[in-house]
């Protein structure tokens, strides 16, 4: 998952966009998949794919290097199996791992899973007719992982189709009150759930194991975020399932308040739970007849976001792309046609 580090530095936007490339080469893995005979088959993304000198594959058995590939239009995919490979290689399909290591540009990468019955595996809910795919899952913020998969889109860009289950149920605060608003992070899980008014939630989540003693909820007037302790839930979400449970917190662990400070803007990355940059801002700082739009650019100058936002709302999302990659952004705040707040975000 993509994490961001937030700069704010005064208003020298001019100065910004000629700093160095948007990122390194890589490989990312994004499924893998098994045939009714047992032959495997992996999706990888290439980022900048013709500055990649080498791509190395691995499993229990052994590992080799990727020979060839084709990559696939427009998204800059390809799909690997033995034919590209300069030795075969063997995947349990019952369980096992896969290891991804690319290099190019004096950079490297590593991506890996482990899947099935393997020892320390998540996704072993079900390990026949399926493959295991990255998939995002839409929210108030989006998060991101690997999912039980009943139907592989290999060549293609992965969606949410019979690769989520759905979770609902009510938060608990310590003294049996619900929490009435803010989303619940999971701990270590990485996946981000909206809370409503009366304290119930109802989202979908990826299909796989959960094993869960500590959650951390976080709020937005003014931003802040707690971690508790929970009764301890576990279970497996197969694909399409509805899942009912409650967050039950039994403890506090630890409670942080974001400090306001005087540019305009508040920005929030909730690191490293979330891959979202969140935008807030106090109502009064503006008039109501402002004309506000919130920019992100990429370090060449192109811009990757232009939004008009809502005063009365208080905040603003940013959902980057999945395939965004490691690199520095840079926002920019405009009121009326002049930029009002400058900064940079860097994703990690």
């Amino acid at each position: 998952m993509k994490r961001f580090l937030v700069i704010i530095f005064p208003l020298l936007f001019s100065n910004l966009i000629t700093l160095g490339n948007a990122g390194p080469p890589m490989a990312l893995l994004r499924e893998i998949m098994f045939d009714n005979s047992g032959n495997w088959s992996v999706e990888l993304y290439l980022y900048q794919g013709y500055f990649i000198d080498s791509i190395w594959i691995e499993s229990s058995s052994g590992g080799a290097l990727v020979t060839s590939y084709t990559l696939i239009a427009p998204d800059d995919l390809t799909v690997i199996n033995n034919s590209n490979l300069s030795t075969p290689i063997t995947f349990n399909s019952e369980g096992d791992y896969i290891i991804i290591r690319s290099g190019g540009s004096s950079y490297s990468h590593y991506d890996s899973i482990a899947f099935g019955n393997y020892p320390g595996s998540i996704l072993d809910c079900i390990n026949t007719g399926v493959s295991y795919a990255f998939i995002e899952i839409p929210g108030n913020g989006w998060s991101s992982g690997f999912s039980i998969d009943t139907t592989p889109t290999m060549g293609y860009l992965n969606d949410t189709s019979g690769a989520v289950a759905y979770f609902s149920g009510t938060a608990y605060k310590v003294n049996g009150e619900v929490f009435t608003g803010g989303e619940i992070v999971f701990v270590p899980e990485e996946l981000s759930i909206t809370i409503g008014p009366d304290g119930t939630f109802d989202h979908p989540i990826f299909a796989r194991r959960y094993q869960c003693d500590e959650i951390r909820i976080i709020e937005y007037s003014p931003y802040s975020y707690a971690d508790y302790t929970i009764i301890p839930m576990e279970f497996c979400a197969l694909p399409g399932s509805t899942i009912q449970e409650d967050f039950v917190t039994t403890g506090l662990v630890g409670t942080t308040v974001i400090p306001v400070t005087k540019d305009p803007l508040v920005i929030v990355s909730p690191n490293p739970f979330s891959s979202a940059i969140t935008f807030f801002w106090a109502a009064s700082a503006f008039n109501p007849d402002d004309i506000t739009e919130l920019c992100i650019f990429d370090q060449q100058g192109k811009q990757l976001l232009k939004e008009r936002i809502r005063i009365g709302l208080q905040k603003y999302q940013w959902n980057p792309e999945i395939h965004l990659p490691s690199g520095i952004y840079i926002y920019q705040l405009i009121i009326n046609g002049k930029a009002v707040s400058s900064g940079k975000i860097v994703r990690i």
